[in-house]
């Protein structure tokens, strides 16, 4: 009769070969045949057996991403077991994974940035050829180098790079909507690759971009694109323009942080906020109404005129702490454009003023 020891023993045993066949069958599926890699990931001297495994096999970085992302399903699953065993040895073979796991990482990443960085000097000497035929050799998909601090795709349109070169590199990636913190003389500043474009006034590419799906209107970390060039001193007419005329939404400029504050507080000329209104304001569609009454002669009295005035300002809502800030900025400029548009009376507007400079 088997003791409770042994039974438990017995029961790790089984476990693990469960286990390893798993691992093992999807490493197979996946036409990665390398008998040893279990081996690897319980070997009690990592560094040796690492170097020799990706020598022996010819493991390529995406093969042993594949292989370190199902041993975290494993690990994940072992914890499950935890709590339903309890047994010294299956802790101890989980200490060997988490350390030889993590060692593992820290040579994916180390290689990564490696790759990285040969990658950006192919691109400075803009060699097509070798840039095509580095990733080939290397088994490379480029959006895998990529960490939350730096980005092949962004770096290539900050500097310039061909646009066959970045034609390539948008291959690899899935999505566009999606930011990085760089870091800028010891700042983070966000930046996703529609944001740099327009910062960079490269329209052409931008429109490329968003013919790929980039979202005008996606939100780095907190902010809409308008209030992230603003806050990092990047917003021009031309890139403010162009936003807005690509489907730049008013929710933006109606919520509580809207960038009209940001242009404000960041000393932009106030043309920057007249630009703004007077694109979403009296635009082209209003005018076309008004021809079209003309046209068809449609008379209109004068309080419906006024109605259609009003509705047509309420597109943005003019809010109390815009001119609070606005006083406080001293932007007296700002503060004429608000009371134009604002479809409040005149009076009740300026005793609101009266009471933001007391």
């Amino acid at each position: 009769m088997n003791t409770v020891r042994e039974e438990n023993n017995n029961y790790t045993t089984e476990f693990f070969k469960k286990v390893y066949v798993k691992l093992e069958n999807y490493i197979k599926e996946n036409e990665i045949i390398k008998d040893n890699v279990i081996h690897l990931f319980t070997s009690m001297d990592i560094r040796t057996e690492l170097e020799d495994y990706l020598f022996k096999y010819n493991i390529s970085l995406k093969e042993l991403n594949k292989i370190v992302n199902e041993i975290k399903k494993y690990i994940l699953c072992l914890s499950i077991e935890y709590s339903k065993i309890y047994n010294s040895q299956l802790k101890m073979k989980d200490t060997i994974f988490q350390t030889n796991l993590s060692y593992i990482e820290y040579y994916i990443e180390d290689k990564k940035k490696t790759i990285y960085n040969t990658v950006i000097e192919i691109m400075k000497r803009d060699d097509l050829l070798e840039f095509k035929d580095y990733i080939y050799k290397h088994d490379l998909s480029l959006n895998d180098l990529n960490t939350d601090h730096y980005d092949l795709l962004i770096w290539a349109i900050e500097n310039n790079i061909s646009q066959e070169i970045i034609d390539i590199i948008l291959l690899y990636y899935p999505s566009l909507n999606y930011y990085i913190f760089d870091i800028e003389e010891g700042d983070e500043v966000e930046k996703s690759p529609l944001s740099s474009a327009i910062a960079e006034d490269n329209f052409k590419l931008a429109d490329i971009l968003i013919k790929n799906k980039a979202d005008i209107n996606y939100k780095l970390f907190l902010n809409d694109i308008i209030k992230n060039l603003t806050v990092n001193k990047l917003l021009d007419d031309k890139n403010l323009r162009y936003i807005l005329s690509n489907g730049f939404s008013l929710t933006y400029i109606n919520n509580e942080s809207s960038f009209i504050e940001d242009l404000i507080k960041a000393s932009y000329p106030s043309y920057f906020i007249e630009i703004v209104f007077k694109f979403y304001i009296f635009d082209i569609n209003f005018i076309l109404n008004f021809l079209h009454y003309s046209k068809n002669k449609k008379g209109i009295s004068t309080v419906q005129f006024n109605n259609i005035i009003k509705q047509e300002k309420c597109k943005i809502h003019i809010k109390d702490k815009w001119y609070s800030t606005a006083i406080k900025y001293g932007a007296f400029d700002a503060i004429d454009i608000f009371i134009e548009y604002d479809i409040r009376k005149e009076e009740a507007i300026l005793n609101l003023i009266k009471k933001k400079k007391v």
